[in-house]
Parts: structure tokens; C-alpha cells; sequence
């Protein structure tokens, strides 16, 4: 099964109140709480820290640290995702193996690798794979640009037109692919 959590909260210093309305509001049109904090004690870090551990099954613990002390109102948002594949990498086809960076070098890291039929996208700039989790609603795009190209220019060259084009490009094929082993975490502080 696919678990997805995206909690939002909205967190006020001690000194100011949310009007009962809006706090409805929140709840009603972006599932998100209000609370009121005294930003300035540690309790406030915990109790923030705690309320997300809470929302993401202990996945996410420590989204916020003791720089929040002079706050008036933190937005807190998170995500957590936890899916299996579709067509689970087999342990006895996890090996030691050279994954190469993007500076040319390469590094020793564990690669799952598997064979089978894949949603394949092949272009001269970029070769991608769509690979399903769980009942295969939700996929990993993974593309990977020709050395010409380059990771950086490849970014750059994003744009909604593109990423329509090689969507309507895919196309099943047989194959075999190698993934390191890896965990995703992304953090945003936007002040």
C-alpha cells in the first residue's frame, strides 16, 4: 500500500489568537491546523517537532531547531511518502557496484538492478524510466542525460513543453536497469 501524509500547520507566537473562523477554514479547504506557541521556549520546538513526528508515522522529526525563537508565525508543511515498488528489486540482485557522478568520478555504492517490461523514453539528449509504485498509479521518473548534455544544462532546459513531450513519448520496453540504493529527503527554509 501507498502511504502519502502531507500535514500543514500554521503556528502563531503566544501573544496573538486565530479567529475561530479561519482556523475552520484552514482545517475545511487545506486540512491544515492553527495553534498558538510561545516561539521563544524550547517547548515550542518540541511541541512543532513532536506534532509533525506525529503526522508522518515518525518518519520526519526535527523540521524545525531553535532559530524559530523570534518568530510571529510559522507556516510548517511537510511530506512523507512510503511505497513499495510495483515490481519490488530482488536483495540477491543488490550488489556492490560503480555509480558515476556527475564530475566523471565513481563511487563504490550498493545498485539494486532488475529486468522487465518498463515505460522507456529515449531521446539524443536523455534516456528516461517510469518505474510504478505500489498498484502503479504513482510513478519515479528517472532520466538520465547523454554526457554531451550534462546534468547542469539538462535542469536549465526544463520546461512544461518538454516535460509534455517525453511524457506522450514513452513507450514499453524490455529491459534492465541498475539503482543505487537510495532515500530521498528534501528540506526548504523559506524566509
Amino acid at each position: 500500500a501507498v502511504t502519502i501524509a502531507v500535514p500543514s500547520s500554521l503556528w502563531a507566537g503566544k501573544q496573538h489568537t486565530f479567529r475561530r473562523d479561519f482556523i475552520k477554514k484552514i482545517l475545511m479547504h487545506y486540512q491544515a491546523e492553527a495553534r498558538s506557541v510561545d516561539f521563544a521556549s524550547d517547548e515550542s520546538t518540541r511541541q512543532i517537532n513532536n506534532w509533525v513526528k506525529k503526522k508522518t508515522a515518525g518518519r520526519i522529526s526535527d523540521i524545525v531547531d531553535e532559530s524559530i525563537r523570534n518568530s510571529v508565525l510559522l507556516v510548517v508543511n511537510a511530506m512523507y511518502m512510503k511505497a513499495p515498488w510495483k515490481e519490488p528489486f530482488s536483495e540477491a540482485e543488490t550488489k556492490d557496484d560503480i555509480f558515476h557522478l556527475t564530475d566523471g568520478n565513481g563511487k563504490k555504492v550498493r545498485m539494486m538492478f532488475q529486468e522487465g517490461s518498463y515505460n522507456y523514453l529515449e531521446r539524443p539528449d536523455v534516456q528516461a524510466i517510469g518505474l510504478p509504485y505500489g498498484r502503479g498509479r504513482i510513478r519515479m521518473y528517472l532520466f538520465l542525460p547523454d554526457e554531451k548534455t550534462g546534468l547542469e544544462n539538462f535542469c536549465a532546459s526544463l520546461n512544461a513543453k518538454k516535460w509534455n513531450e517525453w511524457m506522450a513519448g514513452f513507450t514499453r520496453k524490455q529491459g534492465r536497469i541498475g539503482l543505487p540504493r537510495f532515500k530521498q529527503e528534501f528540506g526548504m527554509d523559506m524566509n
